[in-house]
C-alpha cells in the first residue's frame, strides 16, 4: 500500500487528478485501488474535487457553463463539487466572448460569411447555444 501512495505522490508532482483519475490509474497500474491510499491522499489535500474543478474554470474561463459542467463530468467530479465551483464564478457574457474573439482575430463589423461561420463555430465550440450566437452575428450585421 504504501508503494502505491509514492506512485500517486509522483504522479501528483506532475499535475493535478480528480478522485476518480487517480482511482482509476491507480487501478490501472496496480490492479487495485484501496480506499485508504484515496483517503490519505485527501486527507492531505493532495485529491480535492473541488480544487481541481476550479481549475477547469480558470483554464476554460471563456467556456459556457453547460461546456464546463460536461468538462467536469468527463473528469469525474461529482454534480455537488462542479455546482460549488461554478457558484463562485461570474460567467462572461456572449456578448464579452465574441467581442474578445473579433478583436484577438482583427475583425470589424460588418463580417462577410466567412467570418461569421468561424466565429460561430468558435463560440459554439464553448458551448454557447446556437440562437444566441446567431442572434448576435445578426446584430453586428446590422451595426
Amino acid at each position: 500500500m504504501e508503494e502505491m501512495y509514492q506512485r500517486a505522490l509522483q504522479w501528483l508532482a506532475r499535475r493535478d487528478y480528480t478522485v476518480h483519475q487517480m482511482r482509476r490509474k491507480l487501478t490501472a497500474e496496480f490492479g487495485a485501488a484501496p480506499q485508504a491510499v484515496l483517503d490519505r491522499l485527501i486527507e492531505a489535500r493532495l485529491l480535492d474535487d473541488r480544487r481541481f474543478a476550479e481549475q477547469i474554470i480558470l483554464k476554460k474561463r471563456d467556456n459556457h457553463a453547460s461546456r464546463l459542467r460536461d468538462v467536469m463530468a468527463q473528469a469525474g467530479i461529482s454534480e455537488e463539487a462542479a455546482d460549488q465551483a461554478l457558484a463562485s464564478w461570474t460567467p462572461p457574457s456572449l456578448q464579452e466572448v465574441l467581442k474578445a474573439k473579433m478583436i484577438s482575430w482583427r475583425l470589424d463589423p460588418p463580417l462577410d460569411r466567412r467570418d461569421a461561420a468561424r466565429l460561430f463555430r468558435a463560440l459554439r465550440r464553448l458551448g454557447y447555444p446556437e440562437d444566441e450566437i446567431n442572434e448576435e452575428i445578426d446584430q453586428l450585421h446590422e451595426q
